[in-house]
């Protein structure tokens, strides 16, 4: 079956479309995991601090 130019420029809007989502996605998670990482690590440093004292 043949595709229409049309049907195969849509295609191509949809696949770029979905790794622009996904792409997003990642980004939005390895962002929370670095913020999760970097409380943890303050938490941490204060405990820390308040035994030291």
């Amino acid at each position: 079956m043949k595709l229409l130019i049309q049907q195969k420029v849509q295609a191509g809007f949809a696949v770029a479309f979905a790794l622009l989502l996904a792409v997003g996605a990642v980004g939005w998670w390895s962002t929370q995991r670095s913020a999760e990482a970097f409380r943890a690590v303050e938490h941490s440093n204060h405990v820390d601090n308040a035994r030291r004292r």
